[in-house]
């Protein structure tokens, strides 16, 4: 049995890495328990996620002895012949100075790894940036979220009307996530009196929370800027008619809160990054053109949420069958069997 080093070990709160280990183990792969450097030495193939992360805050001393260490690493692991993958997860190409050395690791992953992983086929333009060969790139679904959470608790900070068009804007609230384009967004939508748009997850400061509050300027927004407690979940994204993806598309290529959205039946509002272009020619979801100028990113993202909207009110039941349609796929094309097939073919 060959012995797969999964990088980074972590616990259930990964939801990605968790399914991922555990599609890998019902592979037959043995996985390492570690992913220290003679745990990655005493493994047949070492599959690397985010590998290329530098600590940038901190001094540039420090950010060149983890590069050095991590180079070092890498060489030495390619020199033992070991069967290196990569997965792409990210669509920044880390060009700017205060990334050069991220960028670098990232070049020397796809130029020496023996495979790539992408999620989805707009990676492909990212492996094209690094002047990396496509050809090693094969496509692993990424797996769905069904089962992942108990449905024990109900989220009850809100309680929806029979009209009301949910939008929900879920995980952790970050300044480059654009909840403040959902917010201006929100405020242009007031006249629409049935959409609200609900806004739930931890902010990282209280002056940060403070400063999103203070945006808010209509009724229609609701929020609950606390922890989400993983059994609160399924009834949180049932309560939703649509999730919001907002995301700057030179950062995102891959949306795990699109796939928890498909594993309970929703349809999403996005922006045009990898995961939602994988599904935009299907009329199953709302994807929009994502533009830098904030104006012109509210203007595109109210008349998205207006179109999901009239869809709804015009015809209910062939609005949720989108959600239902988008649900039934994921089950079959998401599922751990077939992911760890797709990498079974790769590891092999």
């Amino acid at each position: 049995m060959k012995k797969v080093c999964f990088y980074p070990i972590a616990d259930i709160s990964n939801e990605y890495v968790y399914l991922m280990r555990k599609a890998i183990d019902r592979a037959g792969y043995k996985l390492a328990d570690k992913t220290t450097f003679n745990a990655m030495m005493n493994s047949d193939i070492i599959h690397f996620n985010w590998y290329e992360g530098l600590p940038i805050r901190k001094g540039k001393t420090k950010i060149l002895k983890k590069y050095i260490a991590k180079m070092t690493k890498l060489n030495l692991l390619k020199l033992s012949g070991k069967k290196l993958i990569v997965t792409i997860h990210n669509n920044d190409t880390y060009e700017d100075d205060k990334h050069a050395l991220v960028h670098n690791v990232m070049k020397w992953l796809l130029d020496n790894a023996d495979s790539i992983v992408i999620h989805c086929q707009e990676s492909l333009k990212v492996i094209e940036k690094f002047g990396a060969d496509t050809s090693k790139a094969h496509f692993v679904p990424h797996p769905n979220l069904i089962g992942m959470y108990e449905d024990i608790e109900k989220f009850d900070d809100y309680e929806k009307e029979p009209d009301d068009f949910v939008v929900l804007f879920l995980g952790t609230v970050r300044p480059y996530k654009h909840v403040e384009t959902v917010i201006h967004a929100a405020e242009k939508l007031a006249g629409k009196k049935n959409i609200k748009i609900l806004i739930c997850g931890r902010t990282k400061t209280a002056k940060y929370t403070n400063e999103i509050s203070q945006l808010i300027k209509t009724d229609n927004v609701k929020t609950a800027f606390r922890f989400i407690a993983d059994e609160e979940l399924p009834s949180l994204v049932r309560m939703a008619d649509a999730l919001v993806l907002p995301y700057r598309t030179k950062a995102s290529l891959n949306s795990g809160a699109a796939f928890l959205a498909f594993s309970y039946g929703r349809t999403i509002i996005s922006t045009d990054i990898g995961t939602a272009k994988e599904y935009a020619n299907d009329d199953l979801i709302y994807m929009y053109k994502y533009d830098k100028n904030e104006a012109v990113h509210v203007e595109r993202l109210v008349e998205t949420i207006s179109k999901a909207y009239d869809d709804f009110v015009k015809d209910p039941e062939g609005y949720r069958a989108k959600g239902k349609t988008l649900q039934e796929r994921v089950t079959v094309e998401n599922s751990l069997r077939e992911v760890g097939q797709r990498l079974k073919e790769i590891y092999e």
